[in-house]
């Protein structure tokens, strides 16, 4: 590898495919002695002083406080020990007087 840092070339890299015979090719707009991009793989690293994090008791009271409405998703959170049990939490969840569209006479 001849290029800064150890890091391949598109000419290396395109007599490694060669040789190997991969069905693929380096993106022509490269000449042999570009280095071989390096993209950023998404994702802010962390920092330090950064925001802090909810603790586990912070983060218990807030998914009890705002517990799913999907029965099934609610039913998981329970057996994973998220939620109370059902008994316990039969009111919680979408509020029962979820505002519905007024009804129009289509005819």
């Amino acid at each position: 590898m001849s290029s800064e840092a150890g890091q391949m070339t598109a000419g290396e890299l395109r007599q490694v495919i060669q040789a190997k015979g991969y069905g693929w090719s380096v993106d022509p707009r490269l000449l042999d002695g570009d280095p071989i991009p390096r993209y950023a793989m998404g994702g802010a690293l962390p920092r330090d002083g950064g925001e802090a994090h909810a603790s586990d008791a912070e983060l218990d009271a807030i998914l009890q406080d705002h517990p799913p409405a999907n029965p099934f998703l609610r039913a998981r959170w329970i057996e994973a020990g998220l939620l109370p049990s059902a008994r316990e939490s039969a009111g919680a969840g979408s509020p029962a007087d979820l505002a519905s569209p007024p009804s129009e006479d289509v005819r």
